[in-house]
């Protein structure tokens, strides 16, 4: 077994060992995994959860601002890169919840929200 570290430049392998024969590098391995947090696996530290779902925070024009992500659009799959996802997303503050599509860049420290823009083929008027 191999264990490996991935970025977005890459992957550093480790040495190999057999999990029959090391079966404390095994455990030790395991449990390396169990205790890691969310960002240290690699999840987007951007992305808040709550019982009601996920949201990014942002400061347009110096006032924050909740946009709560509604579902994935398209999810860039690779192994090396910034994970690039489009999510369908509306404001906080929009009684009426008109959806948007944004695109959020995994891995910065800040919210990589890149772009927005209005879906129109719902019927929404701007």
């Amino acid at each position: 077994m191999w264990l490996w570290e991935l970025d977005r430049l890459g992957g550093v392998a480790s040495q190999s060992f057999n999990i029959h024969e090391d079966g404390l590098m095994f455990i030790s391995a395991v449990l390396g995994f169990l205790w890691m947090t969310e960002k240290e696996l690699g999840f987007d530290p951007t992305i808040h959860k709550t019982k009601g779902g996920r949201y990014i925070e942002i400061t347009p024009d110096g006032q924050p601002e909740q946009l709560h992500l509604d579902e994935v659009i398209k999810r860039q799959c690779c192994v090396a890169g910034r994970a690039t996802t489009c999510w369908k997303a509306y404001r906080d503050r929009d009684k009426y919840k008109s959806p948007f599509a944004i695109k959020v860049k995994n891995g910065l420290k800040k919210p990589g929200l890149k772009r927005s823009f209005r879906m129109f083929w719902r019927g929404e008027k701007s």
